[in-house]
């Protein structure tokens, strides 16, 4: 008679007030609580969390000043500082621990008091019963794993494995015995198959590997069946990892105005296709500026690097090499390639030089003699000017040697140079008599490196 009374009783606090009620909640699922309601399931000293929705159903706010939990087993997770305003059409989580060292029922009373606005306070009271069974429980490590929670393998890359150790581990007073041990899903399988049932004494320990192997990219999931508890297990197939990038150079010594090919060679042949950027800085000698003509081809000095799957090299579309040109300034060149989380760096030195003088054109105008340079001076110091005219019969003209000297017309011309080093220069020399005498002419350029000249260019 007494039960019935106190079932009553709560079926009436239960069901009376539409302003709060009371679910179970499970992910997207919410249960009404009833007056006696089995919440969970745990296997002995295994914890479990149990989650409830305070849910406000009624036109006004709601405010609630106490929440508990009487039994033994249950904890409060974090609980919430009371009171607590719901609004309307809102609601309020509530989490519990649960944790038993013995196996059978274990039962405990919710109660939950609130006041919904204008009115007086309102009891909500259910009896929550959790089994407790003798089942060992699941552990990965040295953490617990629920019934029904996520075992987590983390990113693998594809074609190769991942084991973890799952050990069932036995808390109850009494032997336990586990008869099915099952992994389904195609990327997860047992390392060994199961050969049940075992028995497991009282606090001993059984464990088994499972493995891991994405057979491509992206998320996989599958489950681990013990009896009759699963759990979710779940992975992430990666494209395998590029290998460690290396930059082959011809030489790591250049002079200026040459063009060259960079390659890229791999540590070992490629499992899967990817890219990178190989990035070139130019650092000028001491006291020169940026030379924009040191670049890859056909502009620029960033470029994508390919990887093909199955192939030990680098490619520039088509191409397994890149050109890139030394520009006409004295200085360092250093490229940098970023590959799969690798970086790697090599450098070439474009050494100081003499004046080079790529053309020398020599004419005969009316009343004069023009002599064209055309080169670079990749120190950008280039000083004297040296002239000296022949006649037919090798015999040098006038006085001897001309000489001009044009160091501050250079420096002049080179802090706006458009392409570092590079020069044309125009020589226009006056003459009184026939031109027609004046055969060839050497030239000779000195710059802080030395002198550069020319043997009888012929007008």
């Amino acid at each position: 008679m007494t039960m019935r009374l106190l079932l009553l009783a709560l079926l009436m606090a239960v069901a009376g007030h539409a302003e709060l009620t009371v679910n179970l909640w499970a992910g997207a699922t919410e249960t009404p609580l009833i007056p006696y309601m089995t919440v969970g399931a745990a296997a002995t000293g295994e914890t479990i969390e149990i989650h409830f929705r305070l849910r406000n159903s009624g036109p006004e706010p709601v405010s609630v000043e106490k929440v508990t939990v009487d039994g033994g087993g249950f904890k409060d997770y974090g609980p919430p500082d009371m009171p607590l305003s719901i609004a309307p059409g809102y609601f309020f989580n509530i989490f519990e621990h649960f944790r038993a060292d013995y196996a059978g029922t274990a039962s405990a009373v919710l109660t939950v008091k609130y006041t919904p606005a204008g009115g007086t306070q309102r009891t909500i009271s259910a009896v929550i019963k959790v089994t407790v069974t003798g089942d060992p429980v699941v552990e990965t490590g040295t953490t617990t794993v629920a019934n029904g929670s996520v075992i987590d393998f983390g990113p693998v890359e594809r074609e190769t494995t991942r084991t973890q150790t799952i050990t069932l581990r036995n808390l109850s007073s009494a032997v336990a015995t586990v008869s099915r041990i099952e992994v389904q899903g195609d990327a997860f399988r047992l390392a060994t198959p199961f050969a049940g049932p075992v028995i497991i004494q009282a606090g001993q320990d059984f464990s088994f590997d499972i493995i891991f192997s994405p057979p491509a990219d992206g998320p996989r999931q599958g489950t681990l069946v013990v009896d009759g508890r699963s759990y979710v297990l779940q992975g992430t197939g990666l494209a395998p990892s590029l290998p460690e990038p290396s930059l082959v150079l011809d030489g790591n010594t250049a002079t200026s105005s040459r063009q060259l090919k960079l390659r890229v060679s791999l540590a070992s042949a490629a499992k899967s296709s990817g890219s990178g950027t190989i990035e070139m800085q130019f650092t000028p000698a001491t006291g020169l500026s940026d030379d924009p003509t040191v670049q890859f081809l056909p502009a620029g000095r960033m470029q994508t690097v390919a990887v093909r799957q199955g192939e030990s090299i680098g490619r520039f579309g088509a191409n397994d090499s890149i050109t890139f040109q030394t520009g006409t300034t004295a200085g360092q060149i250093v490229f940098t390639i970023r590959m799969a989380g690798f970086t790697s760096q090599a450098t070439i030195t474009v050494a100081p030089s003499v004046v080079m003088l790529d053309r020398v054109l020599a004419t005969r105008e009316s009343g004069r003699v023009v002599v064209q340079l055309v080169g670079y001076d990749n120190v950008r110091t280039a000083d004297q000017l040296s002239f000296v005219f022949y006649d037919s019969g090798g015999r040098f003209l006038g006085n001897g040697a001309i000489r001009v000297s044009a160091g501050n017309e250079f420096h002049r011309y080179f802090q706006t140079a458009p392409a570092g080093g590079a020069f044309n220069l125009v020589a226009t020399f006056p003459v009184s008599g026939d031109v027609k005498i004046i055969s060839s002419v050497d030239v000779v350029v000195t710059n802080s490196a030395g002198d550069t000249g020319t043997n009888h260019v012929s007008f």
